[in-house]
């Protein structure tokens, strides 16, 4: 695959409708690969591919862990798996949930920023909360575009509104300007895209003390090696200074999260220093929403505050705060059953009491009964005020 782009886009609600009017825009010749991330729950068949297929215009699938990307093709991730880019391939990965989802936005655009740097195009469509910022964030800093939907039109504005107040995105445009942008910046990219498989630093081959690099083949500006590192193109690399995958990796602390390392290396150093009690941030008083574990305080390289547990389950704020707002509603509506429970309880005894002529008991049952009856009220009434709380209206607040 040479010579085009890669387009990774993320939507959530009204995701459907709003992919389907940008991918009828797209040309059926679109010399890029066009991924979609889109939230679903775990156990549900996604019939998106179908969906985006009716169009006519680029085939869309649900693809295989270590396909071949092609371009002019669609790939959709399918229902919980993370779906990442790689330089020439993609993998499916059943990693940790982050922002309470798999597959995640931001996971997605991690990876295209990774493997594809300033030949990525990220875009962020309709959806709640603020899945795709931090990934969006990512791609733009590695020297990609960063475009987003305009939120009057989104059906959902949540996630364009926190792409738009955290990241200096490109573009800001409705669902027909977004295409034919994308159509433009694929016509303009140039002869030296990184997505080939031939490309000399990849997953599939990486390069080795067996296979040195050598004048021939220097490091050109797509190789993932740091400014820190000593090799250039008047010291090429010889079985004295091979590169593996590990290159990427700089000095940082192992809690200080490297958005350009995969996931899973995050996941395994981060697990390893707390193991080692080395673990350099502060735990917050906070639990994981999805396993109870501690989350511990990261800033990734761009100071943008998120949370991490030690099994891999990471949440920006926003996500932190609606996920721990589903635990609290569950919590109270098991509350609403044990106290509905106990006023049942009570009157069934009350009843038997009355039978035995125990008229004292039955009036304390009673009391017992009519007091839980009040407190379910309470509890119940409490939910449904958070809900009517909840839908007045969404909101951007200010991100640490």
């Amino acid at each position: 695959m040479t010579n085009c782009r890669v387009v990774v886009i993320g939507a959530s609600a009204g995701g459907v409708e709003a992919l389907t009017q940008l991918v009828e825009q797209l040309p059926p010749q679109l010399n890029a690969a066009v991924f979609v991330a889109v939230h679903f729950p775990a156990g549900s068949v996604s019939f998106l591919p179908d969906i985006l297929s009716r169009a006519r215009t680029l085939p869309a699938a649900h693809p295989y862990s270590g396909e071949t990307i092609q371009p002019g093709r669609i790939y959709v991730a399918p229902p919980d798996y993370h779906l990442l880019v790689h330089r020439g391939t993609i993998e499916l990965s059943r990693g940790p949930r982050e922002n309470g989802h798999r597959p995640a936005i931001d996971v997605l655009f991690r990876s295209a920023a990774q493997a594809h740097g300033p030949y990525a195009v990220g875009v962020v469509l309709t959806g709640m909360l603020d899945d795709g910022t931090n990934g969006l964030q990512v791609i733009k800093a590695e020297g990609g575009v960063a475009l987003v939907q305009d939120p009057n039109e989104a059906m959902f504005r949540s996630m364009p509104e926190n792409a738009i107040a955290h990241v200096a995105v490109d573009q800001v445009l409705p669902i027909t300007a977004l295409a034919s942008h994308i159509v433009d910046l694929v016509a303009d990219a140039t002869q030296e895209s990184p997505i080939t498989q031939e490309s000399p630093i990849t997953q599939e081959s990486p390069i080795t003390q067996e296979s040195p690099i050598t004048q021939e083949s220097p490091i050109t500006q797509e190789s993932p090696i740091t400014q820190e590192s000593p090799i250039t193109q008047e010291s090429p690399i010889t079985q004295e200074s091979p590169i593996t995958q590990e290159s990427p990796i700089t000095q940082e602390s192992p809690m200080t999260s490297n958005p350009l390392v995969p996931e899973e290396k995050i996941v395994a150093e981060e697990k390893a220093a707390a193991e080692e009690g080395q673990r350099p941030n502060a735990a917050s008083p906070f639990t994981c929403p999805d396993c109870g574990g501690v989350l511990w305080e990261v800033r990734d390289a761009y100071n943008l505050l998120r949370f991490r547990c030690h099994i891999g389950h990471a949440y920006s704020l926003d996500s932190l705060m609606s996920l721990h707002g589903e635990n609290l509603e569950r919590a109270l509506w098991t509350a609403v059953r044990a106290i509905e429970e106990r006023a049942a309880l009570s009157r069934r005894l009350m009843a038997y009491a009355y039978q035995q002529n125990r008229t004292q008991s039955a009036e304390q049952f009673s009391k017992r009964a009519r007091e839980a009856e009040e407190n379910a009220r309470l509890v119940r009434q409490l939910i449904l005020n958070q809900k009517e709380i909840h839908l007045q209206g969404d909101t951007v607040p200010e991100r640490l």
